[in-house]
């Protein structure tokens, strides 16, 4: 029997060469779809990061309305840090504060001016490029709402908290909030880096004790017991401490003293101090040029509950004439005038110290939203630094005398 093997059916299999080459053009199909599905999700997460910032504008603006100002968080963050916004907003206009679709990787930011009169808002966009580029803001891979037009117009960076400036206020060199709640260290939020340090010395003494929001004006606060000498917050001296010029200290202050002593809220040495005297009456003390002083009091006793304190200092005619004023609750109280003295100049190369120094007694109380300025606030200013925390009767109608044809909150 013959075979004949030019008659051979071909056989149905591959060959080698032609399942490598099937293998790599699924391989080639799947990471297509796979790119596909990875952009396709990334857009989806962007859709939801815009729709979900917008729902949180919405209730940043009922809050606005009922108010009269924006949440306040001057130094801004990630919205679902712990505190953020969730004590103003939730449950009053929002059942909880939205997260990002990738929580782990990204955050919502949100951040208020010193008033509560403008905000931003910015989420991260993973792939929508256009929506970030057609907002109005300046940072291209964000998503931005925002108060105001001018409000938006913040400096490119790959941080997007250290783009925006954390005051609002260059002139704002120190802003001690007393928010922590445990530690040694008290936070400076101007963006000046000026933390201070809680200390204590003498027999018996402890250090500042941090207080939580029930006994606080805006969040939480510290307390001075001065059970023995020396208790206070000694900030490092900086050259944006060491001031000359226009300046303002300003304080919230709760004394409960009943002792007859001073008590030291600020003091830098001998230069610039703020302090409360055996009799409650308030002292602002400026040191102009070493020979001459400035001291503007206001008689009466401020012990016993909170109050809201503002000097300034500032140049009235040419350099040789300057006023220190003081303000309590939002307005006007007290003042004195030097003429003929130099400029006057916040004592170089010594520290800070907020409550008292070292070896010494000091003020005794509650004190929150410490604040020292490189210029003299105004009037109005210094009224709208009342009232973003309390209502026009406790700041003594500030806005109708102090920010006459003004918005005022």
């Amino acid at each position: 029997m013959k075979i004949n093997i030019y008659n051979r059916k071909p056989s149905s299999s591959f060959t080698l060469i032609e399942l490598l080459v099937v293998v790599a053009i699924i391989g080639l199909l799947s990471t297509l779809s796979m790119i596909g599905l990875n952009t396709q999700r990334a857009k989806a997460r962007d859709a939801s990061r815009a729709q979900q910032i917008k729902g949180l504008s919405s209730a940043i603006e009922l809050y606005y309305l009922t108010n009269n100002q924006y949440p306040l968080w001057s130094a801004g963050g990630c919205v679902n840090n712990p505190g953020s916004l969730l004590s103003v907003l939730v449950p009053s206009f929002l059942n909880a504060l939205p997260r990002d679709p990738k929580n782990s990787d990204y955050c919502y930011i949100y951040k208020s001016d010193t008033y509560g009169q403008n905000y931003r808002l910015a989420a991260y966009m993973e792939s929508n490029t256009d929506l970030a580029t057609k907002d109005g803001g300046t940072l291209n891979s964000y998503y931005e709402l925002y108060s105001d037009s001018s409000y938006a117009q913040i400096a490119n960076a790959s941080n997007i908290i250290s783009s925006w400036s954390l005051s609002g206020d260059s002139s704002l060199v120190g802003y001690w909030k007393f928010d922590e709640d445990s530690g040694t260290s008290a936070a400076d939020s101007s963006g000046y880096g000026n933390t201070g340090t809680l200390s204590c010395s003498g027999s018996g003494c402890t250090n500042p004790v941090w207080q939580s929001s029930s006994n606080c004006i805006h969040e939480r606060c510290i307390y001075f017991a001065h059970s023995g000498t020396g208790e206070t917050v000694q900030v490092a001296d900086a050259d944006s401490l060491d001031l000359n010029g226009d300046m303002t200290m300003e304080f919230w202050l709760y004394e409960n003293r009943s002792e007859g002593l001073d008590g030291y809220v600020y003091r830098k040495v001998y230069s610039s101090k703020f302090y409360i005297g055996p009799t409650g009456t308030v002292y602002s003390y400026w040191n102009l040029n070493n020979s001459e002083y400035s001291i503007a009091k206001e008689d009466g006793s401020v012990r016993g509950s909170w109050h809201h304190f503002v000097s300034t200092l500032k140049n009235t005619t040419g350099t040789a004439s300057w006023q220190n004023r003081l303000y309590r609750d939002g307005i006007y109280s007290a003042s004195q005038t030097n003429t003929n003295a130099a400029l006057p100049t916040v004592a170089q190369n010594q520290n800070l110290f907020l409550g008292g120094r070292l070896n010494e007694l000091g003020y005794i109380g509650y004190m929150d939203e410490v604040r020292s300025y490189s210029r003299a606030l105004s009037a109005c200013e210094i009224c709208k630094r009342c009232r973003a925390y309390k209502d026009e009767t406790f700041c003594n109608s500030c806005c109708s005398s102090a920010c006459s044809g003004q918005t005022c909150p």
